[in-house]
């Protein structure tokens, strides 16, 4: 054995492809987690029927990866709750995992924390609108979205009845922002802010204008 040396994920793509793992798979720091590693992982994720979380924000990985995963969750509709992708993700890698979206079966997404902006609310307004599309809690908080993202964001939102929780705190938009996401919540009767929970906290541009927006 060799301290310090961090270990891969090899056993990890050997439980996808056997079905073997459990519920969760939480891939923390101490692994090895990069796109050498992202690609056969993905394409074991294809595949896999046991796999319902996968937690594996944090590491850096390209937009060839996440295009790898976007292709991988096209087949897969088992796994419900995904964080994916480091701090410097980015427009590039966020839509790449989303310009395509073809999946059925994810209830949670978790993209906080990776430096998004305008271009990936327009790939994920698109993924929202997806037909099949099965996404109730969104985590964009602490990006940089601002009033041209949520615009963008609200349109996927008007076609996404299942939505019921979004989190977009700390972030840079403003009033116009807060109008687009009290729009898009009044397309649906039956999504009211009774059971909609949205959170956005720590967003200094938001003045009591933004918030009355909101009612």
């Amino acid at each position: 054995m060799v301290w310090g040396k961090k270990k891969g994920v090899d056993d990890l793509i050997e439980k996808l492809k056997t079905n073997t793992t459990t519920d969760t798979l939480l891939i923390l720091g101490n692994r090895t987690f990069t796109d050498a590693e992202a690609k056969p992982f993905a394409k074991a994720l294809a595949e896999n029927t046991s796999l319902k979380e996968l937690l594996c924000g944090g590491h850096e990985l390209s937009a060839e990866s996440a295009k790898a995963f976007s292709d991988a969750l096209a087949v897969n509709s088992t796994l419900k709750r995904l964080s994916f992708g480091g701090k410097n993700f980015g427009d590039s890698g966020a839509c790449s995992l989303l310009g395509e979206w073809r999946n059925s079966g994810l209830e949670t997404l978790d993209l906080s924390f990776k430096n998004l902006g305008t271009s990936t609310m327009s790939a994920l307004s698109a993924a929202l609108a997806y037909k099949g599309n099965s996404i109730r809690q969104l985590d964009l908080s602490r990006n940089k979205i601002d009033d041209r993202g949520m615009i963008e964001l609200g349109k996927g939102i008007k076609l996404s009845p299942n939505l019921l929780h979004l989190d977009v705190s700390s972030n840079c938009f403003g009033e116009i922002g807060c109008k687009a996401v009290g729009e898009s919540l009044a397309h649906f009767e039956s999504r009211t802010m009774k059971n909609f929970t949205l959170v956005m906290d720590n967003n200094a541009n938001i003045k009591s204008g933004g918030v009355a927006e909101l009612t």
